[in-house]
Formats: structure tokens, C-alpha cells, sequence
């Protein structure tokens, strides 16, 4: 049976595409898991990203609602794995048809004020697919690219707990430099040297097993 795992917020700069990318090589490379990543961001930055990596891990690109909507059980039935880097702009018509066929979708979010606005709009088109579909698909928010010590972070970590209809993940993903630099290495956090992969790496598979918790619950 497989898993569909939608990273979504409309809002840009979230850290979205980079945590997709990032899940979808934990899955197949340190969890020798059958994964695709299906990119339906107008960008292609996922796709482009894991098809320059060693080992590249399969992709494909869908931004056409009907397709997403089609094709997505359709390629579930071909890997263990699912991971979808939903689209970023006012495309709610292409976030609808993903939420619909998800088994999770998670929200990242940045401590600023704006972000946090945004998000509810992100999380109201969750809520509505979870009425529509009976309680599906499971909802997870968590805080990315935060600023260790800081007063945003705080009133985030604050925020994330108000937010009706998905968990707040208890996992921050913090800003780093070497994250920031993996698309342009191509590379992933698993593949950079040094003490700020490590961490990073830590705070990454810290996330991902909490995502897997839910999925298993």
C-alpha cells in the first residue's frame, strides 16, 4: 500500500520544495523505500533538483489540476512512496485536486508574521477537503527555517497550536547556511560534510519519523 505525502503552502519561501526534495531522498536513499516525487510547482525546482543528484530519484512533473487528480492514484500504485511539492502562487484549483488524493499533507511554515497569516489560508483548503472527505487527508504544520533563541520563533511555536485541523509538529527546522546551499551543490544534507550537515541531518530525519509516526497511527 502506498503513502501520498503532500508538502504544500501557496505562500513562496517556506522552505517547501527543499523539504520535499529532502523526504523524498530519506525515503528512497536512507530508507531504500520505492519513491516518486511528483512536482506540480510551475518552477520545476524539485524535479530539476533530484534529477541532478547521485543517485537521481524518479520524478514527474504534473501542474494541470485534472492530471493531478487522475494521475496521482494511479502512479500510487507503483511505489511505496508518494511525495507531492504542491504548487506555490494562487493555484487553489491544483491544490484542491492534490488534497484530494493525499493520504497527508504538511505545512511548513517561517516564524514571521506574514507567513503565519498566509498559512490559514493554506490550512482552510485542508479543512475543507477534510470535510469533503470524511476526515482525509491528515494535516501537519511545522515551524522551517526558524532562528534558534528568538522571539518569532516562540509566538510561532505559540500559533502552530491554535490552528484547527492539523497537528503541530513538535520537530523546527532551523535556518542554515548548508541547507540553503544544497540545490545550488546539488547535493542533499546526506551527501555535505561537515558538523552543520550533521546537525542538519539530525533536525531532518527528527521531522521525517515524526511524519512517518503519523502516517502510521
Amino acid at each position: 500500500m502506498s503513502h501520498i505525502i503532500a508538502l504544500a503552502n501557496q505562500k513562496g519561501g517556506t522552505g517547501k520544495t527543499t523539504t520535499a526534495v529532502h523526504l523524498a531522498y530519506y525515503l528512497a536513499v536512507q530508507k531504500k523505500q520505492t519513491t516518486l516525487l511528483i512536482d506540480a510547482d510551475s518552477q520545476n525546482s524539485s524535479s530539476q533538483w533530484l534529477y541532478n543528484l547521485t543517485p537521481s530519484i524518479p520524478t514527474q512533473v504534473i501542474s494541470d489540476k485534472e492530471q493531478l487528480f487522475e494521475e496521482i492514484p494511479q502512479l500510487a500504485q507503483k511505489y511505496e512512496y508518494i511525495v507531492v511539492d504542491g504548487p506555490a502562487g494562487r493555484l487553489e484549483d491544483e491544490t484542491k485536486a492534490i488534497l484530494a488524493r493525499v493520504d497527508l499533507v504538511i505545512v511548513p511554515i517561517q516564524p514571521k508574521v506574514l507567513d503565519l497569516s498566509s498559512t490559514l489560508k493554506a490550512v482552510l483548503l485542508i479543512n475543507q477537503a477534510q470535510e469533503m472527505r470524511q476526515g482525509s487527508p491528515l494535516g501537519a504544520i511545522f515551524i522551517n527555517r526558524a532562528k534558534s533563541g528568538t522571539r518569532l520563533k516562540e509566538e510561532a511555536t505559540r500559533f502552530l497550536k491554535t490552528v484547527p485541523g492539523v497537528l503541530a509538529l513538535k520537530t523546527v527546522i532551523h535556518d542554515r547556511e548548508v541547507i540553503s546551499d544544497a540545490p545550488g551543490q546539488n547535493a542533499t544534507i546526506w551527501t555535505m560534510t561537515g558538523k552543520p550537515a550533521i546537525t542538519a541531518r539530525a533536525e531532518y530525519a527528527q521531522l521525517f519519523e515524526e511524519i512517518f509516526g503519523l502516517l502510521n497511527t
